[in-house]
């Protein structure tokens, strides 16, 4: 192993020096990683409605710079756009743009969430992110919705939002790779020079690790008189962190000052490092030249150690490696002459482990983790956890395909634990990377869980939305407690009598929330930019995550009158129905009566709340949508009162055309305009005829003067109020005064009853009287 690690360090600083030309003197090199075009973003009304975009991060980024520019489609006939982007690492952001409340065992924000706002008129807004973690980041993009108007299509410009965005890294290339050392089995320090500036080391972690202890000894700071150079101590400044290049600003970097522990020359620092991953470690003489000796210990908790067997050297000069970084010749790799090549035992504060198998089954995100099965098959129902030390157990969440789902975890004490003489308390923490520490009422990180036996809470759980991949760890331990009322707490802690306890727990991942988004959500799968993701989507007011906030609920009368409104509306249809059948336009009254049909039972059917459905939705729509617009071309038609013959063509055009017109888009302008302008040019030229023929006014005064105007302003108001007046809030009561003045203005625009006269042509038989 140590031969692989030799060969890894030559490799990487021959790579250096035939890298060193496109370096910078800082050691820094700055390249575009990705540059992703425009893309579609949407007005948001649910999580269903953002775009994702995808980004990869390498390792050894000082800082990564995000571009995001957003236009419209036309710039000058839209109106700008406010646009909001959420970055994260590893999976998609948990975001609640509208304020919402996420359930009560929910648990969000693993890792900071990057936001930017901007608008859409072609400027770029920039993010920076220092020292971010390599890997897989996620953006999610879209429109905050600050307007309720609802705009019929083909009345306003398309205003499509596009969304461009780039990635840049700044990458370091001065890392030196350190071997550490594996629980004394062979010392290996480091001696370095730094003077007026940092260093950075990197080393990795393999599986099992329990804690990493960095010391720097034998420091030394040049330039100062011998008898002052002991009270000088150490002046350096050590950074480390897992994963990516340490931030002082970050929580997740250890930091230590050498420099406060006076005049002794070492210093030290240990942590719990994140497993199978690259740490780093940047150490710093901010205002000194300083010698010093660096050595890297692991501290394994693997079940045999060590299981190869090292190779052992004694010296390593790395001047031989890259001769042409000068600073290089000043390292020198000093290995402690030992034979000992003896396996170690795991260091004794090492926690029992349960292990986990996964079991996939079918579907998106459909996968938990149980403990091993016994020889039989069968599957343990029971875990026993020690109430002496934590219980550890570790799973992995993989990247891309796992994170689009909900991480559920769940536990509880066995129900028939002897509870006579003490009570027990159940603590689970469950943590992404790093294990926590268990303490009797929290855990040191992480999501914390509680269970008591003298509790009615007999079940504790969380959930994980987007979980991030990579390992997670739960880290239970059983305490036993005495109740007494007269400590604050109510109770006392005593050493339990069984070193053990069994409880139970579920470990598995599902859609939005275990698999629903209950009584007033439903649970979708969407995929956006080729990646997958559950999410809920609320009706009848609810938000949130799992449609459980109700602050802006509607209460049932609300949603009573909403349907009662947008399907009894369409009972105004009923005198254009009795006038016509009494006028004998029998056609149109069959159509009068399928649109008050339709369109009552796909309102009934599309409402929120109190709902009924009498076919699919999408076959209602087409059917409201028909006879709406064939209704409106047969009245037109009659209005004309041409000859049967002509009357019963135009039927039958209208009723191919409209059919075309709907299915290929049935909210659109033009499918409703074509056939009343036709119909209207129809009416101009057939009325123009008969007052030619008749060399009069036609038709009658009254009909001019009283029943088309009326008619006309029913019509027109009802259709300004639907084109302009509708929004999410007054929809119910516009769109029910819509049904209302459309077939008032029948009553007044259908023809008087249809008689024969002198003056007609042949083949033109009927005409107003």
């Amino acid at each position: 192993m140590w031969l692989i690690n030799i060969a890894v360090l030559l490799w990487i600083n021959f790579g250096s020096c035939l890298a060193s030309s496109e370096i910078n003197a800082a050691g820094e090199k700055t390249v575009l990683l990705s540059h992703l075009m425009n893309r579609q973003v949407f007005d948001y009304r649910a999580y269903k409605d953002v775009q994702i975009f995808h980004y990869n991060i390498p390792e050894q980024v000082s800082r990564a710079t995000w571009n995001f520019s957003a236009i419209p489609t036309s710039p000058h006939h839209c109106d700008i756009r406010n646009v909001s982007v959420y970055l994260k690492y590893g999976s998609y952001p948990v975001i609640s743009p509208d304020g919402a409340e996420f359930p009560s065992h929910f648990r969000v924000h693993q890792s900071p969430i990057y936001e930017s706002h901007f608008v859409s008129d072609g400027s770029r807004h920039i993010v920076n992110v220092t020292s971010p973690t390599p890997g897989d980041w996620y953006a999610v993009a879209f429109l905050p919705v600050n307007r309720a108007r609802i705009t019929q299509k083909g009345l306003f410009p398309n205003c499509t939002i596009w969304l461009e965005s780039s990635l840049a890294a700044t990458i370091i290339s001065d890392v030196i790779v350190v071997f550490p050392e594996v629980q004394s089995h062979q010392e290996v320090q480091l001696y370095q020079e730094i003077e007026n500036s940092s260093q950075t080391y990197k080393f990795y972690v393999p599986a099992d690790t329990w804690a990493v202890q960095v010391n720097v000894s034998r420091c030394s700071a040049h330039g100062f008189p011998k008898e002052n150079k002991a009270a000088a101590g150490c002046p350096l400044l050590v950074w480390s962190s897992g994963r990516s290049l340490p931030n002082p600003d970050h929580p997740g970097t250890a930091t230590t000052n050498c420099s406060n522990n006076g005049a002794i020359t070492n210093c030290q620092q240990e942590w719990v490092p994140w497993e199978e991953q690259w740490h780093y470690l940047t150490i710093a003489a901010p205002s000194h030249h300083v010698g010093f000796a660096l050595k890297v210990l692991f501290q394994s908790c693997a079940p045999e150690y060590p299981l190869p067997r090292y190779l052992l050297v004694n010296d390593l000069d790395t001047k031989h490696i890259c001769s042409s970084i000068n600073k290089t010749s000043k390292l020198r790799v000093i290995f402690r002459n030992t034979n000992n090549q003896t396996r170690l035992p795991p260091p004794p504060n090492c926690y029992a482990r349960i292990p986990l198998t996964r079991k996939t089954y079918g579907g998106n995100f459909l996968f938990e983790f149980d403990q091993l099965p016994f020889e039989n098959g069968s599957t343990p129902l029971k875990a026993y956890v020690s109430t002496l030390s934590p219980t550890l157990m570790s799973f992995e969440i993989r990247p891309t395909q796992d994170i689009g789902g909900t991480l559920n975890f769940e536990i509880g004490l066995d129900p028939f634990l002897n509870t006579s003489y003490h009570n027990i308390s159940l603590v689970a923490c469950l943590t992404h990377g790093v294990r926590s520490e268990v303490l009797p009422d929290r855990c040191t990180v992480g999501a914390s869980l509680h269970v008591n036996s003298s509790s009615s809470l007999t079940v504790s759980r969380i959930s994980i939305p987007y979980p991030e991949p990579g390992l997670w760890y739960i880290t239970m331990q059983a305490f036993c407690y005495l109740r007494d009322s007269r400590l604050n707490k109510g109770q006392a802690y005593i050493d339990c009598p069984s070193n053990k306890t069994a409880v139970y727990f579920g470990l598995a991942s599902g859609s939005c929330v275990f698999g629903s988004c209950g009584r007033y959500g439903r649970c979708h799968q969407y995929i956006s930019s080729g990646f997958i993701f559950s999410t809920c989507v609320c009706s009848v007011g609810y938000r949130g995550w799992g449609c459980t906030d109700d602050k802006k609920a509607l209460t049932s009368s609300e949603l009573l009158m909403g349907t009662l409104l947008l399907t009894l509306s369409n009972l105004f249809f009923i005198p254009a129905i009795i006038l016509a059948l009494r006028r004998k336009f029998f056609t149109e009254a069959l159509l009068y009566f399928s649109t008050m049909f339709f369109s009552t039972f796909y309102h009934a059917c599309d409402e929120e709340g109190y709902s009924f459905c009498l076919m699919r939705l999408s076959v209602m729509q087409f059917c409201d949508f028909y006879s709406a617009i064939l209704a409106f071309w047969a009245t037109l038609v009659s209005m004309a009162d041409l000859g049967f013959v002509l009357t019963s063509l135009l039927h039958m055009a209208g009723a191919v055309g409209v059919a075309l017109g709907v299915e290929y888009d049935q909210t659109g302008l033009w499918v409703f305009l074509i056939p009343v302008l036709s119909g209207t040019f129809i009416i101009m030229v057939s009325w123009a005829s008969h007052m030619h023929r008749k060399k009069g006014c036609y038709p009658q005064k009254k009909y001019w003067f009283l029943c088309l105007p009326i008619g006309m302003a029913l019509a027109a108001g009802g259709l300004l109020s639907y084109a302009f007046l509708e929004t999410d809030h007054n929809y119910k009561f516009v769109h029910s005064g819509w049904h209302a003045a459309m077939a008032l203005a029948i009553v007044f625009l259908l023809p008087l009853r249809r008689q024969a006269v002198d003056y007609s042509a042949p083949g033109v038989t009927p005409a107003h009287s």
